[in-house]
């Protein structure tokens, strides 16, 4: 399903613009210069070139959980829609569950495969960025900075596009 692991413009993006609790709990890409942000952290090329190689694998992370996801649903029964039928209903105390026992049982054995997924993507997220050498607090001054600063993004969209 997610075979092309390209990440395009589109992608990085949301990527970008999508917070990290993972991580939480138009400059020349290949320039030696340092470039000052508004919230004071200097970013060298180097650094973003880690951290554009950390987005990347991030990314493909992100693509092979959503497909354990999808998977771990599938096997307990639930199809997609209804496991989100579900879920709004378990959020939402106005909205009235028409889940049966035995789909709120497999609803519940769906969400606890869920969490340890998403355990599983926050701690090899946590290895991909300091894989590329970057401290996690490190690549999230990083993340700030390329949200904040349009020129920075492109830099780095630039660099990704690129490999």
């Amino acid at each position: 399903m997610f075979k092309s692991l390209c990440v395009s413009s589109a992608s990085l993006a949301i990527f970008l613009s999508l917070s990290t609790p993972a991580l939480a709990q138009s400059l020349t890409p290949t320039s030696t210069m340092e470039v000052k942000q508004s919230s004071s952290t200097d970013i060298n090329s180097q650094e973003l070139e880690k951290f554009a190689a950390a987005i990347q694998e991030m990314r493909t992370i992100q693509l092979e959980s959503r497909d354990e996801i999808s998977t771990a649903i599938d096997e307990e029964g639930l199809s997609q829609e209804r496991f989100r039928e579900i879920l709004q209903a378990q959020r939402n105390p106005e909205v009235e569950s028409d889940a049966s026992e035995a789909e709120m049982a497999k609803f519940e054995s769906a969400t606890q495969q869920l969490a340890q997924i998403q355990r599983n993507t926050q701690s090899e997220m946590k290895e991909a960025v300091q894989g590329q050498g970057l401290e996690v607090t490190r690549f999230q001054e990083i993340l700030q900075a390329v949200r904040q600063d349009p020129q920075l993004k492109k830099q780095v969209q630039q660099m990704i596009q690129n490999n």
